[in-house]
């Protein structure tokens, strides 16, 4: 079996009455060893692609593209992409072949990764803007029922980018964005996963990229309402995709004053912690703590107001 990254920030948060916390040590998650720091050259970006006229003006501020959105939604490309006439409910193979389309579509790309930054692009999929030729009656309207041939708009529109640019495809893709907030269109732990897990298939089987999911919104807001009931759904789809994906996301935006501004969520009031290592493989140990959800140097860390023995 191969490991899957997975990100993931532990925040400890109290009102007035301070109460007591078990976090649960899993052995196999420790197991991995090492540790994931923030990369400021990959996720001090910004969504969108630049216009041309404006690419040189980002470079000298440092903020460069990091998510090249929708671009099956924008210009209307999956919309109008025609069906294959030679195998119903497909798209046509040879639509994005014309360098003139080519060109029209992936030329903004090629400007901001020519432009003198390392790439670390993520490809964004809206997923919501198909052609009418396909059947999307179990999803209301807005997603095919056939998940092979929604995927395979995916292949061809990545192997058109790779001809345009001779292979210089983004190293991340991402397959839906957000889609909890889509789950009256797409069921989460069955349209949502498989289709992640066709995706996935077919680009490793074609291309070198990074297949990412599920990109959930507001995701630490909503896990614990009604008694977890959301988790038990995202617990399916880890199941499902988890020898798929090569890395499982999840967004976390703060706003402040209006303006997107980095997590720096302090939390430093103390409360009681249990540790419980699951069967017991280290002795369980209780303790003050005050969690620091991310510090300056983007480490997510609990940090507790005593040394404790866990040996």
């Amino acid at each position: 079996m191969k490991w899957t990254q997975a990100y993931f920030a532990l925040s400890l948060i109290t009102g007035g009455v301070y109460s007591d916390t078990t976090v649960t040590i899993y052995p196999q998650w420790l197991a991995q060893g090492g540790r994931v720091r923030y990369e400021s050259d990959r996720w001090n970006k910004h969504n969108g692609l630049e216009q041309e006229s404006l690419i040189a003006n980002c470079r000298s501020i440092r903020t460069d593209s990091g998510r090249w959105m929708n671009r099956d939604l924008n210009d209307h490309l999956f919309q109008d992409w025609p069906e294959d006439a030679h195998r119903s409910g497909y798209p046509d193979p040879n639509y994005l072949k014309n360098i003139s389309k080519q060109q029209e579509l992936f030329s903004n790309y090629l400007a901001d990764i020519d432009s003198g930054y390392k790439n670390e692009m993520i490809m964004v999929m809206n997923a919501l803007h198909w052609p009418d030729w396909m059947n999307q009656s179990e999803h209301e309207g807005q997603f095919p029922n056939n998940i092979d041939a929604a995927a395979e708009f995916i292949v061809l529109m990545l192997q058109g980018v790779y001809d345009y640019t001779q292979g210089h495809i983004p190293p991340y893709f991402e397959v839906v964005n957000e889609p909890d907030v889509k789950e009256q269109i797409m069921n989460f732990t069955t349209t949502v996963a498989l289709f992640h897990k066709t995706v996935a298939e077919k680009l490793h089987s074609r291309f070198n990229i990074k297949v990412t999911g599920p990109t959930m919104t507001g995701y630490n807001t909503v896990v614990d309402r009604n008694d977890f009931s959301f988790w038990t759904k995202l617990v399916d789809f880890m199941d499902i995709t988890l020898d798929y994906l090569d890395v499982f996301s999840f967004v976390q935006l703060t706003y402040c004053f209006g303006e997107l501004s980095p997590i720096y969520c302090y939390y430093q009031q103390s409360q009681d912690v249990k540790l419980v290592f699951q069967e017991d493989w280290i002795t369980p140990t209780t303790g003050e703590a005050t969690c620091i959800t991310i510090k300056d140097n983007w480490y997510p860390v609990i940090t507790f107001n005593e040394p404790l023995d866990i040996g």
